[in-house]
C-alpha cells in the first residue's frame, strides 16, 4: 500500500516547498536535490512523474499489507543513487544522516522525537525498483515539459514584440 507522499508535518518542520538550499556550494548532490525540489513544487510535472512511478512500481499489486516506502522517497533516493553512483550503503547513510536530504524526503527531525530511519533492507527492497530506464523516462518527461515552457515563452515574446 504505497502513497505518493506522506504530507504530515511535525511541529517546527519545514515544508518541502520552503526548503532553503545552499546555492554557494557547487557539489553534485546539492544540484540533484535542487532539481528534485523543482519537480516537487511543479504540480503539473510531478503529477506526470508520479503517474509513471505508479504504473511502474504499483501496477498490478494489491492495495493491502504493510506500508511501503512513499513514491516520493523512492524517486528521491533512486535519483540520488543513479546520479551520484551511490551504493545502497551510501544511500542508507545519506538518507539517515544528511539533513538537507532528509528535509527533501519530508522528514524533519526538529526535536528528534520518533526519529524515522531507513534500514538497509528497506532501501534495497524499494530503491531497486527504481531502474535507470525509469530515470530515462522521467528525464524525457522533464525535457518535454521544458520544451513546452520554452515554446510558450517564445510565443509570448513574439506577441509582445
Amino acid at each position: 500500500m504505497r502513497k505518493r507522499f506522506e504530507a504530515n508535518l511535525t511541529l517546527g518542520a519545514t515544508p518541502i516547498s520552503e526548503i532553503k538550499f545552499p546555492i554557494k556550494y557547487r557539489d553534485k548532490l546539492t544540484a540533484i536535490l535542487l532539481a528534485l525540489h523543482s519537480i516537487y513544487i511543479n504540480t503539473e510535472l510531478s503529477e506526470k512523474i508520479f503517474l509513471l512511478l505508479e504504473n511502474k512500481i504499483i501496477s498490478g499489486k494489491k492495495n493491502t499489507g504493510r506500508l511501503g516506502m512513499d513514491l516520493w522517497n523512492i524517486l528521491v533516493l533512486g535519483v540520488i543513487r543513479v546520479g551520484m553512483s551511490y551504493t545502497y550503503d551510501e544511500i542508507c547513510y545519506a538518507s539517515n544522516y544528511d539533513t538537507l536530504l532528509r528535509q527533501l524526503l519530508g522528514i524533519n527531525d526538529v526535536f528528534y522525537v520518533n526519529r524515522k530511519e531507513f534500514s538497509y533492507r528497506m532501501i534495497h527492497e524499494n530503491i531497486s525498483k527504481f531502474t535507470p530506464e525509469m530515470l530515462d523516462e522521467i528525464n524525457a518527461l522533464i525535457a518535454d515539459y521544458g520544451s513546452k515552457i520554452i515554446k510558450k515563452r517564445r510565443r509570448t515574446a513574439r506577441n509582445k514584440g
